[in-house]
This record gives C-alpha cells, structure tokens and sequence, in this order.
C-alpha cells in the first residue's frame, strides 16, 4: 500500500515476476506510460488519484497476461465485465452496457452515465457534477453511492449533444456530451414522450466547452444560472463571440460568461 505514492516517472515498466499490486500503491503519481506485463493477477485501488496527462496516456499490456484488456480508453477486466479505470480527458463518460463492476474512483468525468446493467460498484461517492441512471430510484439504492446530483429515467434526455434534465418539473439544460460542435438550444424538449418548455439553464451547463460564435437563448428561457458559460474555449479563434438572448426578462446569475479562453470581444444582444 502507498509504496510508491507521491513519485513522478516518465514510464513505469512493471516487472514480469510481479503478481499483486496493493490499494494505493500509484496514488497520486505522474507518469505517461504503464507497462502491464503478463504476471500480473490483481490489482487494488491502485489507480486512484492518477496525476498523469491522460490525453498523452499510454497503457501497454503483454498480450499474454489474460487478466486485463485494454479498450476504447479504458482498463477492463479480460471478460469486459470490471471497469477499473477510464483514461479519456472527455467531459462525458458512458459506461459500456457489458461492464458489470466499477471499480473504486475508475471515473474522472463531470457526467456519468451509467446502466441498469451495473450490479455493484466500489464507491460511496461519485465525484460528478451529473450521474444519468437509465433506471429506477429503487434500483439504485441497491448501490448505496452518493453524488450531487443523480437524475433517474424518464427525467433526463440529450439532443444535439445538450443534456437536458428535469428539476422541480421545469427542463433545465444541465450540461453536454463531447459530441458537441455547435451550441443548438431547443425551446421545446421531449422527455419520456411529454413535451416540456425549456425553463434554464444550469450552473457551469457549458463548462469548458468548445463553442461556435453564435450562442442564441430560445426565448422560453427564464434563467441563466451562474457561470452558465463559464470557462468556454475559442475552438477557431473568431474575432467576436455573440449571444443572443431573445426574452428580455431573463434573470441571470453572476459570471454567466467569466473566464472565456480568449481575448476577443464578447457582445450580448438582448
């Protein structure tokens, strides 16, 4: 446990006699590249807290260890039944229908969705600001997890890479999936075959997103929480950024816009 916590590498190659790698082991460490050879049998919560860069992330494993697979970014069990980690930077993870198990802290996303599929997970929290469960309340109090906010089915639905969900019977746009290219507001969403008007849209909803010039409100919009857009990226350095909000009532929150990558002009049309 812990043994080589806290240390920085550039490659960590584990050596093929090596059969057991303890909780903790790599917890908070900085590497680029893991070495998996065919020796090893069982690993812990050893890939907790992992600082690495995971877009650089490279992890290698013998092809003849029949323990671990690697696939779509992610470390899985050779069956594909046990996630132990995902190495995507994506702000939006999906766990795969076959994944059964969820390892402790295997999810670095902001919104999680996960299946009814899943019989067990390791924690009590999920560190996520959504986590979308295509099943019942009463199936997820099987898991005994946390987290901020956890929406179940029948109240949350995506469209055109928007995440819409249902709060106190209003639609709120929550946040979005990494499909996004163009921020496409709807003013009518349906969910669970019911038409709702788009009521808000939530705090941090657009979060580092890459966004066009153009962002317009649909004119149902009643609120635009805080930092709503907080954090944006210039994704091809437009000279002007422009955002339309067509309901002149709207009541908006502090920073809606703060902190945009870019030093170009931001005009508000009302």
């Amino acid at each position: 446990n812990y043994a080589m916590s806290n240390l920085s590498f550039e490659k960590l190659n584990l050596p093929e006699t090596l059969e057991t790698i303890e909780d903790y082991a790599l917890n908070n460490v900085i590497f680029t590249a893991l070495y998996i050879p065919a020796s090893l049998q069982y690993v812990g919560n050893l890939l907790d807290y992992l600082n690495f860069p995971l877009a650089n992330n490279k992890v290698i494993i013998n092809p003849d260890n029949k323990i671990f697979t690697i696939e779509n970014e992610m470390l899985l069990s050779a069956d594909y039944k046990i996630l132990y980690k995902e190495f995507s930077d994506d702000n939006t993870f999906e766990v795969p229908y076959y994944v059964e198990y969820i390892k402790y802290a295997a999810i670095n996303a902001r919104n999680i969705f996960i299946h009814n599929t899943v019989k067990e997970m390791e924690d009590s929290y999920l560190n996520a600001e959504h986590v979308f469960f295509d099943g019942t309340e009463e199936e997820w109090k099987q898991y005994s997890v946390k987290s901020k906010k956890i929406y179940f089915n029948g109240e949350y639905t995506t469209e055109k890479g928007v995440i819409y969900a249902i709060i106190d019977n209003n639609v709120w746009a929550v946040s979005y999936d990494d499909s996004i290219r163009l921020i496409t507001l709807s003013s009518e969403i349906m969910i669970k075959e019911k038409v709702y008007n788009l009521f808000a849209i939530g705090p941090y909803a657009f979060y580092k997103a890459k966004l066009p010039t153009k962002i317009i409100i649909p004119h149902g919009v009643d609120t635009i929480s805080s930092n709503a857009f907080n954090g944006i990226i210039n994704m091809n350095n437009y000279d002007e950024y422009k955002l339309f909000i067509t309901k002149k009532k709207t009541k908006m929150g502090t920073n809606i816009i703060n902190y945009l990558h870019t030093d170009k002009k931001i005009t508000v049309y009302c």
